[in-house]
């Protein structure tokens, strides 16, 4: 019935695309020329063609799903009672395995399904006849015990697996054990080795390490003062030249770039260059210095870093002041050259 389903799919399917496609039109002629229309007794033909078609293969799917459904009907009934037997049955026999027992006899006929075979008068067991049921009942006790044995076989290996696998978890865990207690006294020993390096040591060790700590002190204070003196000296320089940086100036220090750390590249020329950090407008700035320092002589536009926004003035040297270079940035920091020739 499945292939039959089958084969009535293919062809209803075939059929199917067969109609679709089928042309509906006919060609027609009139006073304008020749022109397709659309015939109503083609669209009927090809409605009924995918009717047909269509029937073909649903009867051809419901063969597929529900034409095996015959084979199971015809298992007999003893079949499925000893089937359902057999499922039910318990795994183990009532009583010991003694075929004197009819409780056992009723279980292993009942696991081994024996029949009696109306037609040969004999009894059947797994395709043996035999002529007597306690015949067919020692083949089955004998098939039993056999099973028995295995059964104890594999239980027995998974029993000497287990005690296997204990035995050597059992080992792992001892080794580990063992190393960490090696490893604990040697780590002791390095323990005790590097105490007794450092008390040898020590009077070697700790006088290094105070002169050491000294040093560093020295060393801080050291630039400390240096630090100091360096804007003491900066201070007076602007001094000199008559700037008096008021609120708003931080940062007072000179640039060291230069190797002799008295020169600096204020444009190309030796001088001395100062950098503050302010929150002052460039505009404030040039306004503050020029009321200290009187008028700029020109505007001073030659460094690269001066863009739209930046200012810049340059005072020339008189007799009291070297020549004297300001920018001021828009990021708030002001550059000073201060000339070294007067």
């Amino acid at each position: 019935m499945r292939i039959t389903g089958i084969i009535l799919t293919i062809v209803g399917a075939i059929w199917l695309l067969i109609a679709i496609n089928m042309d509906i039109t006919v060609s027609s002629w009139d006073t304008y020329g020749t022109d397709n229309t659309v015939n109503l007794g083609l669209i009927s033909k090809r409605q009924n063609h995918l009717f047909v078609a269509g029937l073909l293969a649903l009867i051809g799917v419901l063969l597929i799903i529900f034409g095996g459904s015959g084979k199971s009907a015809s298992v007999t009934a003893d079949r499925i009672d000893g089937g359902q037997a057999q499922r039910n049955l318990p795994s183990e026999p009532p009583t010991e395995r003694d075929l004197s027992s009819d409780s056992y006899r009723l279980w292993l006929a009942e696991k081994y399904a024996i029949r009696r075979n109306e037609l040969f008068d004999q009894f059947v067991l797994d395709q043996q006849t035999f002529d007597t049921l306690d015949q067919a009942l020692i083949n089955a006790h004998e098939r039993e015990m056999k099973a028995l044995e295995q059964r104890k076989q594999a239980l027995a290996v998974k029993e000497r697996e287990a005690e296997a696998r204990q035995v050597a978890e059992a080992d792992r865990i001892a080794q580990y054990a063992e190393q960490r207690q090696q490893d604990q006294k040697a780590f002791k020993r390095i323990a005790v080795l590097f105490v007794a390096v450092l008390i040898l040591l020590s009077p070697i060790i700790i006088p290094a390490v105070q002169k050491s700590l000294a040093n560093a002190k020295i060393e801080a204070t050291r630039k400390e003062a240096a630090k100091l003196a360096e804007e003491k000296r900066i201070g007076e320089m602007l001094t000199k030249v008559g700037l008096k940086p008021g609120d708003g100036w931080s940062g007072l220090y000179e640039d060291k770039d230069d190797e002799t750390s008295k020169y600096s590249t204020c444009d190309n020329l030796p001088a001395n260059l100062i950098r503050f950090q302010t929150r002052h407008a460039p505009e404030i700035v040039a306004e503050e210095f020029e009321k200290q320092l009187g008028a700029a002589d020109e505007l001073y536009r030659s460094l690269s870093q001066i863009e739209n926004g930046d200012l810049s003035r340059e005072w020339a040297a008189t007799g009291k002041r070297p020549a004297i270079q300001l920018f001021a940035f828009r990021d708030r920091n002001v550059w000073l050259c201060i000339s070294s020739k007067r």
